[in-house]
This record gives structure tokens, C-alpha cells and sequence, in this order.
């Protein structure tokens, strides 16, 4: 297994640099983007929110866990343009 689910930080920049570290994120941009959108923002319960797992966001729906995010975000950077966050 990857170093998925060891990634589980206290805080997004935490959990982003664990992740970073782990080598589940290779580009600097993702890093930056995945380092400005707090997960915090999104989850349902913050006790949990920075763990790397999906986590509740209400109405009977998850968030994918941050790796998968990281995941999706590598492998398509090829096709993304800088715009706003």
C-alpha cells in the first residue's frame, strides 16, 4: 500500500505536507492548491476532517479521501490552466 492513510495531520497544512512528503504529491502547483482549499471548509465533523479518509459532508454524502484528490490533481495537471482559486 501507499502511504495513503498514514497522511492524517491536525490541520490542512499538515495534512498537505504529510502527503507531500509521502511523495503522494510530486507538483509544487498541486501542493499549492491542495494548501489554500481547506478540507476544514467542507467536512461535516473538523475533529475528522483532516484525516486521510472520506470524510462527511452532509445530506448522506462523502468527500473523497485528500489522496484521491491529490491523485486526480496529478494525473491530470497536463490538461489544467492556472485560473482563480
Amino acid at each position: 500500500m501507499h502511504a495513503a492513510y498514514r497522511c492524517s495531520a491536525a490541520s490542512n497544512a499538515a495534512l498537505v505536507l504529510k502527503m507531500w512528503t509521502a511523495g503522494l504529491i510530486a507538483d509544487p502547483r498541486i501542493r499549492t492548491v491542495l494548501e489554500r482549499q481547506d478540507r476544514g471548509n467542507y467536512c461535516k465533523d473538523l475533529s475528522t476532517c483532516y484525516n486521510d479518509s472520506p470524510q462527511q459532508i452532509g445530506w448522506g454524502i462523502t468527500i473523497s479521501a485528500p489522496h484521491m484528490h491529490a491523485q486526480a490533481l496529478e494525473q491530470l495537471k497536463d490538461h489544467l490552466r492556472p485560473g482563480p482559486i
